[in-house]
């Protein structure tokens, strides 16, 4: 208990700390290139426990072709960790289902449980930070309302849509829809500028990145 306890409060420090960054602008994004489907495969494998200890169905099914992305891999794992939580957080029975399929140009990822969905007045302020959907002293659930609002900012910086596809008494449906690395970009980032070779005074060749 103690164990878990400090965890959930660490964890609640980083994404104080992770908001004020990002609305102050501070944040760094660090985008490189990535298997889409190992990033996912990675963030997943933290939750099977969990689902297990709640006698929880958790699956993941992969269906694509292509899944070389660009972005902030840190950033968007976070992203995916905290709406994965939220799922098997608040789904006391059935299960959790994340899908990935390819759209044109895109990488379609569906996070889908049977929990407790949204209701219709909560939609409104749905990536508001410190906002949940039971809240005060009689809320059913531990956490400060961050999770959703930290996941949708990680996601606006690397471009990556979220949209709230269904969500009822019974289960919600997120999608999230990842630009795929163009073609274009892909070659652009291959090429290899040549530099001309300078010529020294001894008369011999060498090129301007060897000191000699």
């Amino acid at each position: 208990m103690i164990y878990k306890g400090s965890d959930r409060l660490k964890h609640t420090l980083d994404e104080i700390v992770d908001i004020s960054s990002i609305e102050s602008g501070l944040y760094l994004k660090e985008s490189g290139e990535h298997h889409m489907e190992q990033l996912v495969q990675e963030v997943c494998s933290r939750f099977e426990t969990a689902a297990l200890e709640k006698l929880l169905a958790f699956k993941l099914d992969i269906n694509i072709e292509s899944d070389l992305v660009e972005l902030d891999a840190n950033a968007v794992s976070k992203a995916l960790y905290n709406l994965i939580d939220n799922a098997v957080k608040y789904t006391k029975k059935g299960g959790v289902w994340i899908s990935m399929r390819n759209a044109p140009g895109l990488i379609l990822l569906d996070i889908r449980d049977t929990g407790i969905g949204f209701s219709y007045e909560f939609r409104e302020r749905l990536y508001e930070p410190f906002s949940q959907g039971s809240e005060g002293f009689t809320k059913n659930f531990q956490g400060i309302g961050l999770g959703l609002a930290l996941a949708k900012r990680y996601l606006d910086i690397n471009h990556i849509g979220l949209e709230l596809l269904d969500s009822k008494q019974g289960g919600s449906i997120f999608r999230l829809k990842i630009p795929l690395k163009t073609e274009s970009s892909q070659r652009e980032s291959t090429i290899v500028v040549k530099q001309p070779m300078k010529r020294v005074p001894n008369g011999s060749l060498t090129h301007p990145g060897i000191l000699l």
